[in-house]
């Protein structure tokens, strides 16, 4: 929120310093992509040098990176996976609480 209430110019400039990490599109809704640590900064453009930042230290993401070889498919009511590598595979519920940790051989499972 930008005050005062009837300022003239709300408009602010959001940006990262690791957009590797944590991205800012122009509206201020930021997306994380990787581990590591990000600061996400709204500036005023009204020319008063006014600022803001939030720090984010991610320590883990889930469902959002990328194994090359990895297949995951569906059949019937069962879960395929097939590995080009072993792995720690950790099982998630829609809530995003982890229910299962499995260390999985190269293969299909």
């Amino acid at each position: 929120t930008v005050a005062p209430s009837n300022a003239t110019d709300k408009s602010l400039t959001w940006s990262s310093d690791n957009p590797q990490v944590a991205s800012v599109d122009a509206n201020g809704l930021v997306t994380i992509h990787k581990k590591g640590k990000a600061r996400v900064t709204a500036r005023a453009n009204d020319g008063s040098g006014r600022y803001d930042a939030c720090d984010f230290n991610v320590i883990m993401t889930v469902g959002n990176e990328t194994v090359d070889g990895l297949r995951v498919y569906a059949a019937g009511s069962a879960l395929y996976l097939t590995l080009p590598t072993a792995e720690t595979v950790h099982i998630y519920n829609v809530h995003g609480a982890m229910v299962k940790t499995l260390f999985l051989s190269a293969g299909d499972h």
